[in-house]
């Protein structure tokens, strides 16, 4: 982008959508002094407009000058307006993201399942959005994950396929932590974010899910575990209460399940991903 364009983007922005300056500042990944720069500077240029439009209207020097000062008044008041934070909005809403691995498009009922029931899924069709056509990064766990998690091709991590457990000869692997991570940016935002079931991201504590951006994290990192001891394809323990691992009896689909109930009635007062 250049220079005189990100000046129209940012006036525009900031002073007809009233947005912050940091938000603007985020979104085009540009710094707070210069977004601050290319507003004062659009402040100055309606301001000369101003200026220059009515310098033949007013007759006399002492007039002129008044009305300049009246002028330079307005507009640092209005710049002070558009320089403060944006009250947080009551709208947003919440995200409850489902990922299910090796489901096939025609094994729900919603989308033509003769034989299996899935009376639940099929009422959220019903009263929501139903898509017909949907097209992912990838075909497998870890590659699909990279690239929701991270908004990139996985192929930039090098995690094209799944990952193995802990003590595999990938099992130092993992997707780097970003500032721009899905759940980063939307913790930044005020949401409340937590991670419940599979990572299959990195098995170390700076591939974790904390470290990604999720304040809470219960389930196991590689791609499965047994239902019932909690062990992975190694045969070695793998669940985990944010970064320390932990041991639990239980069926995994139900733990997974009562952690998912109480963490978005942890957080109904606010929204929560």
């Amino acid at each position: 982008m250049l220079r005189m364009d990100q000046v129209h983007v940012v006036r525009h922005k900031v002073l007809v959508e009233g947005r912050t300056q940091r938000s603007v500042a985020r979104e085009l990944g540009l710094s707070r002094t210069t977004v601050s720069k290319y507003v004062e500077q659009a402040m100055r240029s309606v301001l000369a407009i101003i200026v220059s439009s009515v310098e033949t209207i007013v007759g006399s020097a002492a007039a002129m000058q008044k009305l300049i000062a009246t002028l330079v008044l307005a507009a640092l008041s209005a710049a002070a307006l558009f320089a403060q934070p944006a009250p947080a909005r009551q709208d947003r809403p919440n995200v409850v993201l489902i990922i299910t691995d090796d489901v096939g498009y025609g094994d729900i009922g919603s989308y033509g399942a003769p034989d299996i029931k899935t009376p639940h899924i099929d009422s959220l069709a019903k009263t929501g959005t139903r898509f017909t056509d949907f097209y992912a990064n990838g075909s497998t766990c870890t590659p699909t994950r990279a690239g929701l998690i991270s908004g990139r091709y996985q192929q930039r991590y090098a995690l094209e396929r799944p990952l193995g457990h802990a003590t595999s000869a990938d099992g130092d692997l993992g997707l780097p932590a970003s500032a721009y991570s899905l759940p980063q940016l939307l913790r930044g935002s005020g949401y409340a974010t937590g991670l419940i079931g599979k990572w299959h991201l990195g098995h170390k504590p700076q591939f974790s899910p904390l470290a990604h951006g999720f304040e809470s994290f219960f389930g196991f990192k590689s791609g499965y575990i047994d239902y019932y001891e909690h062990t992975d394809n190694g045969g070695q323990p793998d669940l985990f209460e944010n970064d320390a691992a932990i041991a639990m009896t239980g069926y995994m689909t139900d733990l997974i399940t009562d952690r998912s109930l109480k963490f978005i009635a942890a957080n109904a007062s606010k929204p929560f991903f």
